[in-house]
């Protein structure tokens, strides 16, 4: 029996501990999660039971002790002993050696002290796998405030707030900042705050809403606060929270910077030194942000110094409403924004009270503030491809509302996402972990987790994005398009009208990703801007890529909908210029298709914060399908000519890199069109914050059409406009 226990002591506990290694540090899989608590049990009862014999007199300590010259002498013969003769007689013992390999393999040994060390890592081994687990049960965040900038467009804006059980109503305060990109802090600030939409935040949506504001000028930078209905400075945020509104998309020419990635599980690998909300990849994301804008202050930008007294004067205008969630956007490309100058005078039973605060600047500008130099080129927004939460890692938290709520309080709550979002504009995408591993909603709203998973969605994600499609019903739906200047995206929806072969498909279905509906309005779309934009990027949460291999490589791809992939592969032959973006996958890929489009495809393990499994790689050529062509040869032979039809098969993917190491990663995209017969993109692909691959992307010229060929001359009269108005305003003000 005591050879028994000992083993069943080492098994466990060489399984145990690197189990913990495994979920902890390389994949925090459920079934670990299971796992592990078995083996401690099986470990801490034969650590006790072995105790127990040993109390008990059962086994003596001499047993498993090296027994030395133990020997008796009868009859001038000498008779050695072993250790089941021993009794009642007196032995040398020595006790066991403990080694390195004893602690670290919890080997069997007589050392009290070895053996308490190792119970300890065994404890803690245990309690880490509990704290990782059950953090998100009982670390709620319930009291969260924050505020981040959503879709933002030429002449308008979203905000997303987040102020739990306000004592009365808010309000966004706002203005515009200078040509010079000055933040008017001081007590001469003549211009004040603008009175902005109002917020009703209830209960029910979990404290958050999301709003517009409207009627602002095309690529120009403004401040918003919060505040009471009176006009009140709330505390948060401490410093204004600075966007810039896109440029007009009417005009050709646009030179910018965005972010792409994917995946969020807060704390992995895991630190249990470090708060549980960390997020490394938003840490080294922050790093690279501020490194590009060259660590200094931009120039005509004034800083108070810490402490300094803000004095603000706030004008009353008209407030806009509030945004309805699932009302669709009503375009306003085909008119000038008509802007809303402050008040200069006001009744004084209505006058806005002037506010002072103390205020502190203990962060830099964002990245989004005025140009450093003729080659500082702004990074302007960050698309997150799916999975922002991991409803079912490392345990499936539930599926009530405030189940999946808790998980994005969590990751709002990351310090790291905080001073990344309060400086940059997010969209989101959901994949299949903000409901489940492999969701597929089969176009049926009442599918199980989908009802509670997407309204948290689009609690704090979908309305904040860009609402341009309804379904049949008229209600909004969450794929979505928008442009920046003449460059065009398409972000898709991968799960809610998914149905995969080889899963929940019956024979009579055909498999599908994107569902009819989706797939005929993103037809439109590409016929739309064919000939009206520079680039076109296409957004999808899962790789089109049918490279993939793995335990589902095959399936939870667009592998898994060969049909559907063929014709909007098709499509795509006859439109220049496009990029495919997506996540899922937790390695680093980049593919040319022989239609010309390229794909990236961008995901983080704790990016950006995530997993991937080092001796584990899922991408493969052998993968992939093929193409049959047809090509005509011709052979002259005795001045006989000779017509040959050759047919061959080709692959339809070319590999262009693949980088699967690393926990974090991201692509940082920039886009320049303002050279219109040789528009670019160049990629600059980071991997645990070192640049790791750069590609370039020469894209063919694109003769505009339509209301884009328009863009130079409505530019001019928009400039001379708002010229004149601000020129107005410094002779009046």
């Amino acid at each position: 029996m005591p050879t028994i226990l000992g083993a069943a002591q080492t098994a466990s506990s060489v399984l145990l501990r690197l189990g913990t290694y495994i979920f902890l540090r390389i994949i925090p899989g459920a079934i670990l999660s299971t796992v592990l608590p078995i083996l401690f049990l099986v470990y801490l009862f034969s650590f006790t039971v072995e105790k127990l014999v040993r109390l008990s007199g059962r086994q003596s300590e001499s047993e498993s002790a090296d027994i030395v010259d133990a020997k008796y002498t009868q009859d001038g013969a000498e008779t050695k002993l072993d250790a089941t003769d021993v009794i009642g007689v007196t032995v040398k013992t020595v006790p066991s050696s403990v080694t390195i390999s004893t602690i670290l393999f919890n080997l069997p040994t007589l050392a009290p002290w070895a053996k308490a060390i190792g119970f300890l890592i065994n404890l803690a081994c245990i309690a880490m796998v509990a704290d990782f687990v059950a953090r998100p049960f009982y670390e709620t965040h319930e009291d969260l405030v924050f505020t981040r900038v959503g879709a933002v467009y030429h002449d308008a804006a979203k905000i997303v707030v987040r102020y739990p059980r306000p004592s009365e109503g808010l309000r966004i305060v706002w203005k515009q900042m200078d040509g010079t990109g000055m933040l008017a802090y001081s007590d001469s600030d003549e211009s004040g705050w603008v009175d902005g939409p109002s917020l009703d935040l209830k209960a029910e949506d979990d404290w958050v809403g999301v709003t517009r504001l409207d009627s602002l000028w095309a690529s120009t930078r403004y401040q918003y606060r919060l505040a009471t209905l009176n006009s009140t400075l709330l505390p948060y945020p401490a410093t204004p929270i600075i966007f810039r509104t896109f440029p007009d998309p009417r005009l050709p020419g646009s030179h910018f910077k965005f972010i792409a990635t994917s995946c969020l599980l807060p704390n992995f690998p895991y630190n249990p030194l470090a708060p549980t909300t960390r997020l490394e990849g938003f840490r080294l994301l922050k790093q690279q942000l501020d490194s590009t804008s060259t660590g200094s202050t931009p120039p005509g930008i004034s800083i108070p110094t810490q402490g300094a007294t803000v004095e603000i004067a706030a004008p009353a205008v008209s407030a806009e409403p509030q945004l309805t969630p699932n009302a669709v956007e009503p375009s306003n490309s085909s008119a000038l924004p008509v802007h809303q100058a402050p008040a200069t005078e006001t009744n004084h039973s209505s006058q806005i009270p002037v506010v002072r605060t103390e205020t502190e600047i203990s962060s830099p500008l964002p990245f989004i503030g005025t140009r450093h130099s003729a080659s500082f080129v702004p990074t302007e927004f960050m698309i997150f491809m799916g999975d922002f939460i991991y409803a079912d890692v490392p345990y499936f938290i539930g599926d009530s509302r405030e189940s999946y709520n808790r998980l994005y309080r969590r990751t709002y709550a990351s310090e790291e996402f905080r001073q990344v979002y309060e400086q940059l504009p997010v969209l989101n995408i959901y994949d299949d972990h903000e409901f489940k591993n492999d969701f597929e909603g089969r176009s049926n709203d009442s599918t199980y987790l989908f009802a509670n998973a997407s309204a948290a969605f689009s609690t704090y994600q979908g309305n904040a994005n860009y609402h341009t499609y309804t379904d049949a019903s008229g209600r909004v739906v969450n794929y979505f398009d928008f442009k920046y200047g003449d460059v065009a995206f398409f972000i898709l929806d991968t799960r809610r009208y998914r149905s995969v072969t080889g899963r929940n498909t019956t024979e009579e279905e055909t498999p599908t990703i994107l569902g009819e509906r989706q797939l005929a309005d993103f037809h439109q779309w590409a016929a739309r801007v064919n000939s009206t934009a520079a680039f076109k990027f296409i957004i999808s949460s899962v790789p089109v890529s049918a490279l993939w291999g793995g335990p589902n490589g095959q399936v939870d791809t667009w592998a898994g909908a060969l049909e559907e992939r063929r014709v909007f592969l098709d499509l795509l032959e006859y439109i220049p210029n496009v990029i495919i973006l997506s996540g899922d996958r937790h390695e680093f890929a980049a593919v040319e298709y022989i239609t010309g489009a390229r794909e990236f495809s961008i995901r983080q393990a704790t990016p950006l914060n995530q997993f991937y499994i080092p001796f584990f790689k899922t991408f493969d050529i052998k993968n992939g399908q093929t193409r049959k062509i047809k090509y005509v040869v011709k052979e002259e032979v005795n001045r006989s000519v000779t017509e040959f039809e050759i047919v061959e098969q080709i692959p339809e993917e070319k590999i262009l890199a693949y980088l699967p190491s690393g926990n974090h990663k991201w692509g940082t995209f920039e886009v320049d069109t303002t050279n219109a017969s040789s528009p670019t993109v160049t990629l600059e692909l980071s991997i645990d914050g070192a640049k790791a691959w750069t590609h370039t992307i020469v894209g063919k010229p694109v003769k505009y059409t339509g209301s884009t060929a328009l863009g130079t001359q409505i530019a001019q009269i928009s400039g001379s406009i708002k010229g004149m108005l601000g020129r107005l305003g410094k002779i009046f003000g």
